[in-house]
């Protein structure tokens, strides 16, 4: 089987996203617009002066003519001047009135940034009733001692139980020379965990058994390369990286750039995990300088299922010795060409320090590497993506390889917006072209005084210059973490985004 680039294209797909039609002065600038204006003048009069908000609170807003309040992940808001600008109407919202609404927000968008988009309205967290009356002034208190000084949470606390609906809970500890973040998760093994980490960001995937939870941090300070330690224990998980700097007070793991979390409908098999298995190397493409294209293929009946969104591992032995390197990548679907169930194709870049992919640079047909007999990562539904009208997909240097599956669903108004930094980094045009529906473009931040397309970085200016900039549209979103950071702060605003991760 080839990799060169087949003569015919694909047809793609597409289909309406249904919406609720909303009364004229109420769209999504509009929505935007009286927050701006009105501010925290959103969330009411009701809200309490702690902060803190109790079932029972929350049950006393349950509309109609009241204040109408929902909680979602633990955060309470007063949605009641959202009704109106709800896309799916005002009764869909108020199903989750005067209680916690996780579980349905999570069933029916839980791709939304629902903290930037109803943020003014924001009341308090939600914190478990009691019936314990309040400890004297004076005398034996029943109120808990005080946190030690090692045991600092990581601000803002990620989710409230039940850990089945929401990310799991984590704590942070931090000594003279390190730094440990606990998640608490239990069961989770080795096999479960993905990790990223560099200098100054940490990005961790967990593939569990009914959920799946993805999430990159900025790191409050800088770590020492190569320094992370993960254990995996019978209730939790436990990271830990070695301070750059000695004796520098953290007080914080740092900040929630994105996650993605979502509860599976059909939980991950028991025995989907059977380890690795040797895939051969059936063909090899150079595309650019630094980039490859390797065709596998698997022994019989070995070779893992994909969903949309997910990705596979790779190991490999370091020629010096020491411990096996794992790597996850996202096998790439490229247009107008057959698929094989024994087979994947990777993108690989080659990074001179990389730990893994530099042993891939003199890779040859007939060898083999290891790869995982089981898929990991939040998968996608092809339906949810089908709702939408218009899909944009907003990807840098590898992060093309998740975009072309769902990239050959979309319809006429598909965007594709493909970031790299010279024009000797620009690959893939040839199966691009074939993308029936979808618009795609290069966009240099390097480029030669020569090139003539768009350049420049991630922004709303370069959005709007792209005829990519529509509140309507849902964007996936995949590339480095400072690409992926940009991304978040720039479609801040904009109520569907997805992180590839």
């Amino acid at each position: 089987m080839s990799l060169q680039p087949p003569m015919r294209p694909v047809p793609g797909a597409g289909a309406g996203r249904k919406q609720m039609p909303l009364k004229p002065g109420h769209s999504l600038m509009d929505w935007i617009k009286l927050k701006k204006k009105q501010g925290s003048k959103l969330a009411g009069n009701d809200a309490p002066r702690n902060g803190k908000v109790t079932p029972e609170m929350l049950a006393q807003h349950a509309g109609p003519d009241g204040d109408v309040w929902m909680a979602v992940q633990g955060y309470v808001y007063n949605v009641s001047p959202y009704l109106d600008f709800h896309p799916g109407g005002r009764e869909e919202l108020l199903r989750g009135a005067g209680q916690d609404a996780t579980a349905l927000f999570q069933e029916y968008h839980p791709w939304v940034n629902f903290k930037n988009m109803i943020d003014a309205c924001y009341v308090g967290r939600l914190v478990p009733s009691t019936t314990r009356s309040r400890a004297p002034a004076t005398g034996n208190s029943l109120l808990p001692p005080p946190t030690p000084s090692s045991l600092l949470p990581m601000p803002p606390p990620l989710t409230t139980k039940p850990a089945t609906l929401q990310p799991p809970r984590t704590d942070f500890y931090e000594s003279i020379s390190t730094v440990s973040w606990t998640i608490y998760a239990k069961g989770v093994t080795q096999h479960d965990i993905t990790t990223n980490v560099t200098d100054t960001t940490c990005q961790v995937s967990i593939s569990h058994l009914d959920w799946v939870w993805e999430a990159l941090y900025q790191l409050r300070n800088a770590i020492q390369p190569k320094s992370i330690e993960l254990q995996c224990k019978p209730r939790c998980v436990v990271m830990s990286l070695n301070k750059s700097v000695r004796d520098q007070q953290w007080g914080g793991w740092g900040k929630l750039v994105w996650q993605n979390f979502k509860v599976l409908e059909q939980p991950l098999s028991l025995t989907a995990w059977q380890g690795y298995v040797a895939a051969q190397v059936i063909e090899v493409q150079d595309l650019t300088w630094n980039m490859k294209l390797l065709q596998l293929e698997f022994p019989e009946s070995s070779c893992p299922p994909v969903k949309l969104g997910q990705h596979i591992r790779v190991r490999r032995q370091p020629s010096q010795g020491g411990n096996a390197i794992v790597r996850p990548f996202t096998p790439i679907v490229l247009p107008g060409r057959a698929t094989d169930p024994n087979q994947v194709t990777l993108l690989v870049k080659i990074y001179e320090e990389g730990m893994l992919t530099s042993t891939l640079r003199n890779v040859a047909v007939g060898d083999h590497l290891d790869c995982s007999t089981a898929s990991f990562g939040l998968p996608l539904s092809k339906d949810w993506l089908l709702e939408f009208d218009k899909l944009i997909f907003l990807a840098a240097g590898t992060g093309i390889t998740p975009m072309l599956r769902p990239a050959l669903l979309a319809s006429n108004g598909g965007k594709l917006l493909f970031f790299n930094r010279h024009e000797k980094d620009c690959c893939l045009d040839s199966w691009l072209d074939l993308l029936q529906g979808c618009q795609w473009q290069h966009v240099l931040s390097q480029p030669s005084p020569e090139w003539e397309g768009l350049t420049g970085r991630l922004s709303q200016s370069l959005l709007e210059t792209a005829d990519a900039w529509d509140p309507n549209a849902l964007y996936l979103v995949c590339g480095p973490h400072g690409f992926v950071q940009t991304a978040v702060s720039c479609l801040a605003t904009m109520p569907n985004v997805h992180i590839f991760s």
